[in-house]
């Protein structure tokens, strides 16, 4: 894997689209062995001009890089919170930041949950979260508990005010 980086991290520059976005899915799948590449997956991630697919794709790649990344949160969760920004590349930099780290997600998805288009997603994403912080309760700090309760409790406000239609297994979940 190693000895592909370089090349794959140049494949970044490449005019052609395809090209970059086969070199993107092969850093992805690489993991933290490519994490040399962050900065060029960022730019990548940044570029509006860029297709929607790389764009998700580069956020997806930094995901796979897990804590690795976590230099790369503050970019992705500003995609995360401009509505401008496709769903696709929404959902995809929240898997992103599920697996770098679930916890620095919570405030952003709590926002989203006001954003019709998105709150299904949001409603996902942080049920899931509340599932894997009660599985690992253990591992995580009385006080990242009680702050992700404080924003699951926000959560749920919006949720009782909304007019949306949300699925009452997830909202279950979230309670």
């Amino acid at each position: 894997d190693k000895a592909v980086i370089p090349a794959l991290i140049k494949s970044l520059d490449d005019k052609n689209q395809a090209n970059r976005g086969a070199a993107i899915y092969a850093l992805g799948s690489m993991g933290s062995k490519a994490k040399a590449a962050k900065s060029k997956l960022v730019e990548i991630l940044q570029n509006q001009q860029e297709s929607d697919e790389n764009r998700a794709n580069a956020a997806m790649a930094l995901g796979e890089m897990k804590k690795d990344a976590l230099s790369t949160v503050p970019v992705l969760v500003k995609i995360l919170e401009n509505k401008q920004n496709s769903q696709h590349l929404a959902i995809s930099v929240a898997l992103a930041l599920d697996k770098i780290d679930f916890r620095i997600l919570i405030p952003t998805l709590v926002k989203r949950l006001a954003d019709k288009d998105f709150a299904s997603v949001s409603l996902n994403i942080l049920s899931n979260i509340a599932f894997k912080m009660k599985e690992n309760k253990d591992s995580i700090s009385n006080g990242e508990l009680t702050n992700a309760i404080s924003e699951f409790e926000t959560a749920l406000k919006i949720i009782d005010d909304s007019e949306s239609e949300f699925a009452k297994h997830k909202v279950e979940v979230l309670r």
